[in-house]
């Protein structure tokens, strides 16, 4: 393409071009780049072709550019200081220059005609999240900001583009700020969060503000930091953590806020198929989700609640309360792990609150004290979680060197809940276990939702268990200790056919009876933040209908359904059968402990004013009962108890570790080996049993085992240097037979047939295998494995994969050689070691 007669400043004299005027780059009506200029009597030089180098359709909020080639008129060339001169909106750069041919790239930018829909998208962003900075936060992405009109033409400040939306610091108005030079990038598809942008645009930092800015804006960007890869890795604990939440319990992990499908709004809300899409809600927390599949958490690591951060604080940093909606869809979020045997909380201050569950805090704008007025609790469309079955799961908290007050809340589906409507949730075969022990904690746990506000559960129960202990056994102190089956405390709420077979068990209290308290349904009524107290009617206050309890009350209070209330609390058409066992506080002069199979009755707290029309166990009655013969009582229509087949409680875990539980094969030898310093935990919270041993590893832990032997000899290895972990156990390994040869391969997978022959000879047994025989299939007399084999199974070590066949060849597992370990210091007791077998007597 040739655009002739291009403007330029020439020199009469020496007929030399000193300039080229800019011509206007734009876009046509199909958003097509297009180069034009005007004409001028002093022009000397011809466009001998036009590349356009970003090819259209162009998107708004989108660098482009054109290169042109001039060549000069017969009797003129381009002058040395050739100048390329920039026109309205537009860039200029002098690519190079001879005497008779000059190249030029002109950019330009391409923007919305409106942008009040971007200012909007932010402002509504901004709403959500009013308490985000840059403060304390490590960017997972860097790069460099990419403005060619400011790199070309500094002087010109009246067009740069690469600016920065910050997020107002009034939400009324959008102010622009500078990008930085570097820039540290904290989301990188930033436009799955704002409506009304086109194209890609990154969340950054603009001072110690966070705001957004076009992709085009920023190149060579690199990722990296501690929010984690943006493709969301699914394994992992907290202990991986870095930058600004280095040493957190909770996994901080960031994943692509991209789903199976849907937009975000409550008709068409965003699908959810994975647990990386799971995890991306936190990135959305406004916006409407609904799950197409069940989700499995169990090799996520410890779980941070949505909404919430890794040190599970109730209102820290990146804490946003959800406000959308989550429709389970009749499917199930399965192994959600929160595992913390640490001691103290991390970061503990002077008084912390802390909160565990698969949400931090959930809150509904639209349901309303006036929509409760007006029965709208009963509308499900005021739903916004429902049909979600949380299975399956495992929090277990030891916090035994507390120093300071720290609040405490715990719920499997969230820790704080208001103005909200949660309809047939449940959390089954699960488990929550808190041991406590220095300080004053409160602590406070639901099956469901620890602390609940003017919000409504319909259809929903807990079948999990909920146990708190003190770390010598003894009374809770100062300590308080509240947990009820669906809900702890609660103000203003409506439970509806709803109930509980999960036992609760909390330490008994030295103080007030109050201090411990385990309740069939919920704990406390509190007296709330509305005008007056009492007359309420049953859609004002508090209101307990068709529900019931199975489980097992221990504490110094323990109701079947409800404890102390401050107000109005009606309680209709319910019963409880689970045991009550109280410990009495008179004799010791604190307040005495009390029991009642549907709800204290003390006057002294003002309690159950209303709960007067309450019925007991045998006669309730109704359209939601059904009589089970099985279970010979009523149970709920709407979740008949007798055909759920609910799910057991989880196993108890061992050593902290979520993937070691009691009843393991490697469950000892796992303890054993940690005390005795053989191996640690691949990370704070789990052990990984499964995972592939390298011939590293099975010798070091040999080497371990048998005291840490100093090596004698020369490095006989090629591959091996000081600087491998394994050094000193290969060169001992070497020095005493049990390897041989010059190349040691320490990162190889090492088989069951190695790690016995390796501890074959580690406990001195070499000399006994061949009078022996295991009768294995894959293992004949022939094989190198055959004596270890042989000694192995006959001194109980281990057993083979099968009736017939050992497995020589499979490579040995973390959880085998442990085992294989521990098994084997019987065998040295035989010969005499005594010393070795002490940790087991």
């Amino acid at each position: 393409m040739t655009l002739a007669m291009l403007p330029v400043s020439a020199s009469a004299a020496g007929k030399s071009i000193s300039s080229i005027a800019a011509p206007k780059l734009t876009l046509d009506e199909n958003r097509m780049p297009v180069l034009t200029s005007g004409l001028s009597s002093s022009a000397h030089c011809t466009a001998a072709s036009i590349v356009y180098d970003t090819p259209g359709p162009i998107d708004d909020y989108a660098w482009f550019s054109a290169t042109v080639t001039y060549t000069a008129d017969d009797g003129y060339s381009f002058a040395s200081d050739l100048k390329a001169r920039f026109g309205s909106k537009c860039a200029s750069k002098l690519v190079s220059s001879s005497g008779s041919q000059a190249v030029v790239t002109y950019y330009a930018w391409s923007r919305l005609d409106n942008s009040s829909a971007v200012t909007q998208g932010m402002k509504d962003y901004y709403k959500a999240h009013t308490s985000d900075t840059a403060n304390g936060r490590t960017p997972i992405a860097t790069g460099k900001k990419f403005d060619p009109i400011a790199e070309q033409h500094p002087d010109v400040t009246g067009y740069h583009t690469a600016r920065v939306y910050k997020y107002p610091a009034v939400v009324r108005s959008a102010a622009l700020g500078d990008l930085s030079e570097t820039v540290k990038i904290y989301d990188l598809h930033a436009e799955q969060l704002i409506s009304g942008v086109t194209g890609q645009w990154y969340l950054v930092s603009c001072g110690n503000k966070l705001g957004f800015v076009p992709a085009a804006c920023v190149t060579d960007v690199t990722t990296g930091g501690s929010s984690g890869s943006t493709s969301g890795s699914t394994t992992g604990s907290g202990s991986e953590n870095t930058g600004a939440w280095a040493g957190a319990p909770g996994v901080w992990r960031v994943s692509d806020y991209v789903f199976a499908g849907g937009s975000g709004t409550k008709e068409d809300p965003y699908l959810i198929a994975t647990a990386d899409q799971l995890n991306a809600v936190r990135r959305g927390m406004d916006k409407h989700y609904k799950l197409i599949a069940d989700i499995d958490l169990s090799s996520w690591g410890n779980w941070t609640p949505l909404g919430g951060n890794p040190a599970y604080e109730y209102n820290g940093r990146d804490c946003v309360r959800f406000t959308g909606s989550l429709n389970g869809n009749g499917h199930v979020i399965s192994g959600m792990t929160i595992v913390d045997h640490r001691g103290q909380l991390y970061n503990e201050g002077s008084f912390v609150h802390r909160c565990y569950g698969l949400f931090n805090n959930v809150w509904n704008a639209e349901f309303t004290y006036e929509a409760h007025q007006d029965k709208l609790y009963e509308n499900a469309s005021y739903n916004n979680i429902w049909d979600l079955g949380i299975v399956n799961y495992n929090i277990d908290l030891s916090y035994t060197e507390i120093a300071n007050d720290v609040h405490i809340d715990i719920g499997a589906l969230s820790a704080f809940m208001s103005n909200s409507r949660v309809s047939n949730c449940y959390a089954s075969g699960g488990s929550i276990r808190v041991q406590l022990g220095g300080g004053a904690p409160q602590v406070y746990i639901g099956g469901l939702v620890s602390n609940v506000g003017n919000s409504a559960f319909v259809d929903c129960y807990n079948a999990s268990p909920i146990t708190v202990n003190t770390t010598d056994g003894a009374r809770v102190g100062e300590k308080r200790v509240q947990a009820g089956g669906i809900i702890s405390g609660m103000s203003y709420c409506w439970i509806f056919r709803c109930f509980n077979t999960g036992d609760i068990t909390v330490p008994f209290a030295d103080s007030i009876a109050l201090d411990a308290m385990a309740c069939g349904i919920v704990d406390t009524q509190d007296h709330g933040d509305l005008p007056g107290v009492y007359g309420y009617t049953r859609t004002g206050t508090s209101y307990l209908k068709d529900c019931y309890n199975t489980g097992n009350m221990t504490g110094n209070m323990a109701f079947g359904l409800l404890g102390y209330a401050y107000v109005d609390v009606f309680i209709e058409n319910c019963y409880s059968v689970g045991a009550l066992k109280v410990d009495s506080m008179a004799e010791k002069g604190g307040t005495d402990s009390s029991s009642n199979d549907i709800a204290s009755t003390s006057e002294g707290y003002n309690s159950l004013k209303g709960n007067r029309t309450h019925n007991g166990v045998g006669v309730v009655s109704g359209d939601a009962w059904q009589y089970s013969s099985r279970l010979g009582r009523k149970v709920l229509k709407s979740h008949p108890e007798d055909a759920l087949g609910l799910v057991k409680p989880a196993a108890a875990t061992v050593g902290g570790f979520a993937d070691v539980k009691a009843a393991d094969y490697c469950a000892d030898p796992v303890l054993w080996a940690i005390k005795k310093g053989i191996t640690n935990g691949t990370t704070a919270y789990t052990f990984s049993p499964n995972a592939k041993c390298s011939r590293g590893h099975i010798l070091t832990f040999v080497w371990r085992s048998l005291g840490s032997p100093e090596p004698t000899i020369a490095n006989p290895y090629s591959d091996v240097t000081a600087s491998d972990w394994f050094y000193k156990s290969a060169l001992w390994a070497y020095e005493k037979g049990y390897y041989t040869g010059a190349v040691f391969s320490g990162n190889t997978d090492c088989t069951r047939g190695e790690a016995v022959t390796y501890l074959y000879k580690g406990v001195g047994a070499d000399a006994m295998g061949q009078y022996l025989s295991a009768g294995f299939t894959d293992v004949p007399a022939s094989s190198p494995y055959a004596n270890a084999v042989n000694w192995a199974v006959w001194a109980k070590v281990t057993n083979g994969v099968s009736a017939n066949q050992f497995g020589p060849n499979e490579t040995c597992t973390r959880g085998q050689i442990v085992t294989f370990l521990w098994r084997a210091q019987y065998y040295r007791a035989l010969l005499g070691d005594w010393e070795s077998i002490q940790d087991f007597i």
